[in-house]
């Protein structure tokens, strides 16, 4: 009999035997089922970026690949939750090892970028716009690499390695009113390691930039924020010819910045740190290597790349950190290979990048964590038995509403521990909660939330005990 076999057999005992491991022997990880799945067959080639359409409900994938789940996709595939589908002829290079780096919603509209220069017969110059059929030209597009969309103060920015757009100059960055493309100002970026822009994001009213940037006359390195007329200067940035930004995200308030070799006054930072406006400041221990993105999840601050530990701890190529201790899930990767991207589907968990198998088993480069009865590196419980008793007993009615549902919880006595209801969007952001949860039953307001999609969980006593959708409309 296995461990987790004996460990539902004598639930008795489950606990101290956990206790026992932690003390004496160190983290333990218990999985009564794999913790991922693959989604289909996979790709046959790696994955560098994943994007929810939330109001849509579909999960767009682009990188090098040219098939997914035995599909000829070309670059761009799409997941509604049950199959995967191509778009059009997706993308080509003439010069071949062409590929989607990004891809984001822009005004009711798809857009996609990288290093492509068709889609079938249709030009298109390293970026392009879905139509519903076929892509087209975004208006000349670029004459480089571009690595990276980001929407702010409703346009359209995109980065990476051009000079011009729409044959007219601008440096690794310009933006899109849906109309014609504009470059943000004259500057002109001068780093000796190559000049890459390779993330963005809206912080404090301002577009944080990053990659491997430099401007010596505006003291800038690495990282330069953008207020809508001038750059500016981030004091005391990351001065290292060798570093690179790779993403950004806000986490309690404060920037946090993953990439790799960044330094800070001749402190290495371990890959990530984080930026509170005004000073840079390590993050625990940090990683032992790349970080190629962060991510917020269940108020986690999630990163993943090529590293093998998280402050000192097993965190094979993804780790959490909850505002003070880095945990790790516990799964084995491909040696070698990396995680490119991560994100929140149908308030599932969803990896991607360049990797064959985890823990033994084909994902062929993109999985979802499906993790029960699972301990991480810290000792935390993160999931456990579905408690089907409970949860039978526990329903919701009329389920799609328009201003008030009632939630019925029959059945359910144990009033010394508090139950408590969680309610995310479909991408996994938490919008609603409340704590304690009426017995044995509750009327849940809309209020300003708007039409659509989301997924809620209810909580006892720190378990999951029942999850499920709703819709309002």
């Amino acid at each position: 009999m296995d461990i987790v076999q004996y460990a539902d057999f004598r639930k008795g005992y489950i606990l101290p035997f956990i206790y026992l491991c932690l003390v004496y022997i160190g983290p333990v990880y218990l999985h009564a089922q794999p913790s991922w799945e693959n989604i289909g067959s996979g790709t046959d080639d790696e994955i560098y970026t994943l994007y929810v359409d939330t109001t849509a409900n579909v999960l767009y994938a682009g990188g090098r690949f040219k098939y997914m789940d035995g599909i000829r996709v070309n670059g761009i595939a799409k997941w509604d939750g049950s199959s995967w589908d191509s778009l059009g002829k997706g993308f080509t290079f003439m010069g071949g090892g062409g590929y989607v780096s990004s891809v984001i919603k822009y005004r009711d509209h798809i857009y996609a970028a990288g290093i492509f220069d068709s889609s079938g017969n249709t030009p298109v110059n390293y970026i392009a716009r879905w139509n519903g059929s076929r892509w087209d030209s975004v208006k000349g597009g670029a004459n480089g690499i571009v690595n990276n969309l980001c929407v702010f103060k409703d346009e359209l920015y995109v980065m990476g390695q051009f000079y011009h757009i729409d044959s007219k100059f601008a440096h690794l960055i310009a933006k899109w009113n849906d109309t014609t493309w504009a470059r943000l100002d004259s500057t002109i970026w001068d780093g000796s390691f190559g000049n890459i822009l390779q993330t963005a994001i809206s912080y404090k009213d301002e577009l944080i930039v990053g990659g491997r940037i430099r401007n010596l006359s505006m003291d800038i390195w690495k990282m330069a924020r953008w207020n809508g007329s001038f750059w500016q200067a981030i004091p005391n940035t990351i001065a290292s010819d060798l570093a690179s930004v790779n993403s950004f995200a806000v986490f309690q308030g404060d920037l946090y910045v993953g990439g790799h070799y960044m330094m800070l006054a001749n402190q290495f930072l371990n890959y990530i740190a984080r930026w509170d406006g005004e000073q840079f400041y390590q993050v625990g221990q940090g990683v032992d290597s790349r970080v190629n993105k962060l991510f917020v999840y269940r108020d986690k601050l999630y990163a993943v790349g090529y590293f093998l530990e998280a402050g000192g701890v097993e965190a094979s190529r993804i780790a959490k950190w909850d505002g003070e201790q880095w945990c790790g899930l516990g799964s084995e990767f491909d040696p070698n290979y990396s995680i490119n991207d991560i994100t929140v589907f149908n308030n599932e968990l969803y990896i991607a990048g360049y990797f064959a198998t985890i823990e033994g088993d084909t994902m062929n480069h993109i999985a979802k964590w499906s993790g029960e009865n699972y301990t991480d590196s810290c000792g935390n419980l993160l999931a456990n038995d579905s408690q089907t008793s409970i949860s039978n007993n526990i329903n919701v009615h009329p389920n799609p509403f328009h201003t008030t549902t009632t939630i019925f919880l029959q059945g359910i006595y144990d009033i010394n521990q508090p139950f408590s209801f969680l309610l995310f969007d479909v991408s996994g952001k938490l919008v609603k909660e409340i704590e304690p949860l009426p017995i044995p039953k509750f009327t849940f307001h809309r209020s300003s939330l708007p039409n659509g999609i989301y997924l809620y969980q209810i909580m006892h006593n720190n378990s999951i005990i029942h999850s499920g959708k709703l819709v309002i409309h």
